[in-house]
């Protein structure tokens, strides 16, 4: 018997999209567990989208559909837990994989945990949690690269940080001027300083799932989370 794999081969959805590709989709994706891959990501997303419309969560559920047995992870439009845990009840994969809905908010993986187990939404990270975990990822960032790389690279990231922020604007702007570890201290120093409750991020698009409930008229607000 065939040693499988330890791998995750990632699809793109571009096939689903265009029926002339269709079959060349479905060649690639069973020809990777033909090999012996593990399991499969798939994003919901066309290449030809790029970061705009929603994930096509309809087209994971027929994936899973087609391949029952099979290992497959679902990707896309996962910014929230209740995202993660939607896309999980409505398509069928077997997991998701959290990419951009990550930075930032790592905290994700544990509301996620805590949402399959039935319990509610846990509250947001306080300034202290986040100020623990910024400075272990500034630590970690210090140990791959040099200050000077270590403080521009953690910009991106630090802007997203900022969204758990309750003076979101105020943080990320000064996370953007910092220029050295000093002034990214200072940063750390002024503005959590105090223990005050953090916030759950705000998302200008919801999942697919709750835009389909929309135009269906019978959404349900599920907050922020």
């Amino acid at each position: 018997m065939p040693m499988r794999w330890l791998a995750t081969v990632a699809c793109n959805s571009l096939a689903a999209s265009l029926v002339p590709y269709i079959d060349k989709f479905y060649e690639i994706f069973d020809g990777a567990f033909a090999r012996g891959v593990a399991a499969v990501t798939v994003h919901g997303r066309t290449v030809n989208q790029r970061y705009d419309g929603p994930s096509r969560w309809d087209f994971l559920r027929e994936l899973k559909q087609h391949a029952p047995e099979r290992t497959i992870l679902g990707s896309g439009d996962l910014f929230t837990a209740q995202a993660c845990v939607d896309m999980l009840r409505e398509t069928g994969v077997d997991g998701v994989s959290v990419a951009r809905g990550a930075i930032g908010n790592p905290w994700i993986f544990s509301q996620v945990q805590a949402l399959l187990r039935g319990q509610p939404l846990p509250a947001p990270p306080s300034l202290f949690e986040q100020r623990e975990l910024l400075r272990e990822h500034f630590g970690l960032a210090m140990e791959t690269y040099r200050e000077d790389r270590c403080v521009t690279t953690l910009r991106k990231f630090c802007i997203k940080y900022a969204r758990l922020h309750p003076q979101e604007e105020q943080v990320r702007m000064a996370f953007v001027t910092a220029r050295n570890a000093e002034q990214w201290g200072e940063v750390l120093e002024r503005h959590y300083a105090e223990d005050l409750p953090g916030r759950h991020p705000e998302y200008e698009h919801p999942a697919p799932i709750l835009e389909r409930e929309l135009e269906d008229g019978s959404r349900v607000d599920r907050g922020a989370g």
